[in-house]
């Protein structure tokens, strides 16, 4: 281990895990397998569901779990100067070094760091969760040749709330949650017998929070910068375009696009092409609301993703906070010179229909 008198402890909270018997029996194992302490561990650990790599990721959290209010298994005496059996002394546990500390808030930019950890070792990091943060976004991006254990802590009052554990190169962790459930997050890096290389990257995570207007419902990976939704409907049934098929003067208006960043240029060739009236791509365009004047259609995915962030779709707490109707919604993508895409917001299903049809509007508009 990379703190000078944490071995002596490695052993000692290994007793304390499995038992006196565990290690007379890595002993054992030790006395006859060529002393290879690490191999006589795991097939000790092995016995009991475990392994050396999953215990050396419990030994690392150890390291900062201990000094929490509920630490359970991670607690044990280690305040003083006390000999094991063998009476070889050990002193208190070091406490851990942190690599990396920040006090995230609603309007913190993205926080990276890029470091590597050696075969057995670990880092820590603690961020600070600014009350009225609802939302976390972290990123763990390890060398593919690498091999990791992460471990990523919510605390409140030094309590442990919750414990995510994964060991996995790469690691998206994503929260939302009630304003000040958290006012820690910890990071525990550990490299297992290789390490390597990673990057953490962090970020508070807006979606839902009221703001310029309407509710935010996307974010780009800079987390400035996405898109809002109105906070309530502009019409609860209007027609995409009054025509009624070819024949009946509808025309291709060339708004296909269906990705997220493409609804203001559809939004804009629906109402170059169709001019005056009164149908959806209009409506949206003429808003103004709580103080702006840039709203439009959205595109097919930008409707998509209202309703899997801030819609009927999205998970508590956020669920419907944007207050739809289980209705169908046009979107501004143009699927024929006859029809284009609208969407179920009662059951998230997608699909093209007749543009004279009337259905619900929302609109949103980007910062």
């Amino acid at each position: 281990m990379q703190r000078a008198n944490d071995t002596v402890h490695f052993w000692v909270y290994l007793e304390k895990r499995w038992g006196w018997e565990a290690i007379k029996k890595v002993w054992e194992t030790f006395e006859t397998n060529g002393h290879d302490a690490k191999a006589a561990v795991d097939d000790v650990l092995s016995k009991r569901n475990s392994s050396f790599d999953q215990f050396v990721g419990e030994w690392a959290l150890t390291n900062y779990v201990k000094d929490t209010a509920n630490s359970g298994i991670y607690d044990y005496d280690e305040d003083e100067i006390r000999k094991t059996s063998c009476g070889v002394p050990y002193g208190p546990l070091n406490r851990v070094f942190r690599r990396g500390k920040a006090l995230i808030k609603k309007d913190t930019r993205p926080w990276s760091l890029t470091d590597d950890v050696k075969p057995y070792n670990a880092d820590y990091y603690q961020f600070g969760i600014d009350p009225g943060v609802t939302g976390i976004d972290l990123n763990l991006d390890g060398d593919d040749a690498g091999s990791f254990r992460y471990y990523v802590l919510g605390l409140k009052n030094n309590n442990v709330i919750e414990k995510f554990t994964t060991v996995e190169p790469d690691y998206a962790w994503g929260q939302r949650f009630s304003a000040g459930r958290y006012d820690k997050i910890a990071v525990v890096v550990v490299g297992m017998a290789i390490g390597g290389g990673y990057k953490i990257n962090i970020k508070p995570n807006r979606i839902g929070d009221t703001y310029q207007g309407g509710i935010i419902f996307y974010l780009d990976d800079s987390g400035e910068h996405g898109l809002i939704a109105a906070p309530s409907d502009q019409s609860d049934g209007i027609v995409w375009d009054g025509c009624k098929d070819d024949l009946w003067g509808c025309i291709e208006t060339g708004a296909t696009a269906t990705a997220v960043g493409t609804g203001q240029a559809n939004t804009n060739k629906i109402v170059a092409a169709l001019g005056q009236g009164s149908y959806a791509a209009k409506r949206a365009a003429n808003l103004v609301l709580n103080g702006y004047s840039d709203w439009f259609l959205p595109s097919k995915d930008e409707l998509n993703l209202m309703y899997w962030t801030i819609g009927p779709g999205a998970p508590a707490p956020l669920t419907n906070i944007g207050g739809f109707s289980s209705a169908w919604y046009w979107s501004s993508s143009e699927a024929s010179s006859d029809s284009a895409w609208y969407q179920n917001i009662g059951d998230g299903s997608q699909y093209y229909n007749d543009k004279h049809l009337t259905t619900a509007v929302r609109a949103v508009r980007a910062f």
